[in-house]
């Protein structure tokens, strides 16, 4: 984490929050045909995060995509989740940006207090 810091992050910017892949990623019919192999490269290879002053999403290991927005360009953040990713507080949140970009995460711990997180830095 500390090299993707140093690498992505503005010399004063600060983490404020991250996320990840939650556990129950283990138990779906994609980690079932991969034996388990998808899902931990996804819990290893994306990172979630909120810093002072943007959104950052990062994808992969070889082939690296990343995602970056900041607060004033958010128009909307959409939080999806169903009665087991209450009780196991995982769910799906949808970033919306201005001109119609839109960023999904999928399947992510916390996602209520990922989005609370942006709403109080979208708001200062």
């Amino acid at each position: 984490m500390e090299k993707f810091i140093n690498k992505y992050f503005l010399p004063s910017e600060k983490l404020v929050y991250q996320s990840h892949h939650h556990w129950i990623n283990y138990f779906s019919f994609r980690s079932l045909i991969s034996l388990g192999l998808i899902p931990f490269a996804q819990i290893k290879s994306e990172k979630f995060l909120i810093t002072d002053q943007r959104v950052i999403i990062k994808k992969g290991i070889f082939l690296i995509d990343t995602f970056e927005i900041t607060f004033r360009k958010i128009e909307s953040v959409e939080l999806y989740q169903t009665l087991m990713g209450r009780i196991f507080n995982y769910g799906d949140v949808h970033i919306i940006g201005t001109g119609g970009s839109k960023y999904v995460m999928d399947s992510i711990c916390r996602p209520l207090c990922f989005k609370q997180n942006i709403q109080r830095l979208e708001g200062s």
